[in-house]
């Protein structure tokens, strides 16, 4: 009977060890290698350089939204071969294609309100423009895929991040901001330079 007493004695303490020990069967520590829920989130980078290309285009004469409906784009080639395009918004919904595909330029004319937003490989190519006006490096960049053929869409977003002014004699000042995606129906590629001087 003591002898009995002793190893079942013996046997309780070899169990109590096993279970104070690091594991047991049954049970599993977190293991070091998965990633805790305190750790901090990666940065996120979601807008890329233009947050506001996200939303559509807003534009602003002289601190009041504008509505200009007709919208029409371009291609042309520039005296360096780089290709630059151009988003044209007009009030007058009665400019067309023809127009601007025309040998000669369209000029903005100083009674109409217009606002051409332009982007390309050169910060002479990425500026918007205004009658008698043309303001140069501003952040303009095309949105999704170039168009390939008269008709497509072609979508152009300007940062926001500035109002820029025109001072141009005998017109009166005029803040411009633009800001967001704009999208027009393509009307194909205009002359080169050297075929339209």
């Amino acid at each position: 009977m003591v002898r009995m007493a002793i190893i079942g004695i013996l046997l309780w303490s070899g169990c109590s060890k096993s279970e104070s020990g690091k594991s047991e069967p049954g049970k599993s520590e977190p293991s070091k290698s998965e990633p805790s829920k305190s750790e901090p989130s990666k940065p996120a980078g979601a807008a890329g350089p233009h947050r506001a290309c996200k939303n559509p285009m807003t534009v602003k004469l002289d601190g009041a939204e504008v509505t200009l409906p007709n919208a029409l784009a371009v291609s042309a080639k520039t005296s360096d071969g780089a290709v630059e395009y151009k988003l044209y918004l007009f009030e007058n919904p009665g400019v067309t294609c023809e127009e601007l595909l025309a040998k000669r330029e369209r000029e903005l004319r100083d009674d109409e309100k217009v606002v051409v937003i332009s982007t390309g490989e050169t910060p002479l190519a990425r500026s918007i423009a205004v009658p008698r006006q043309t303001i140069v490096n501003v952040g303009t960049e095309l949105v999704g895929p170039p168009p390939k053929a008269p008709g497509d869409k072609l979508s152009i977003c300007s940062d926001g991040n500035k109002t820029y002014k025109r001072k141009a004699d005998k017109l009166p000042a005029l803040e411009v901001l633009v800001a967001g995606t704009g999208t027009g129906k393509y009307c194909g590629a205009r002359p080169d330079v050297a075929q339209a001087a």
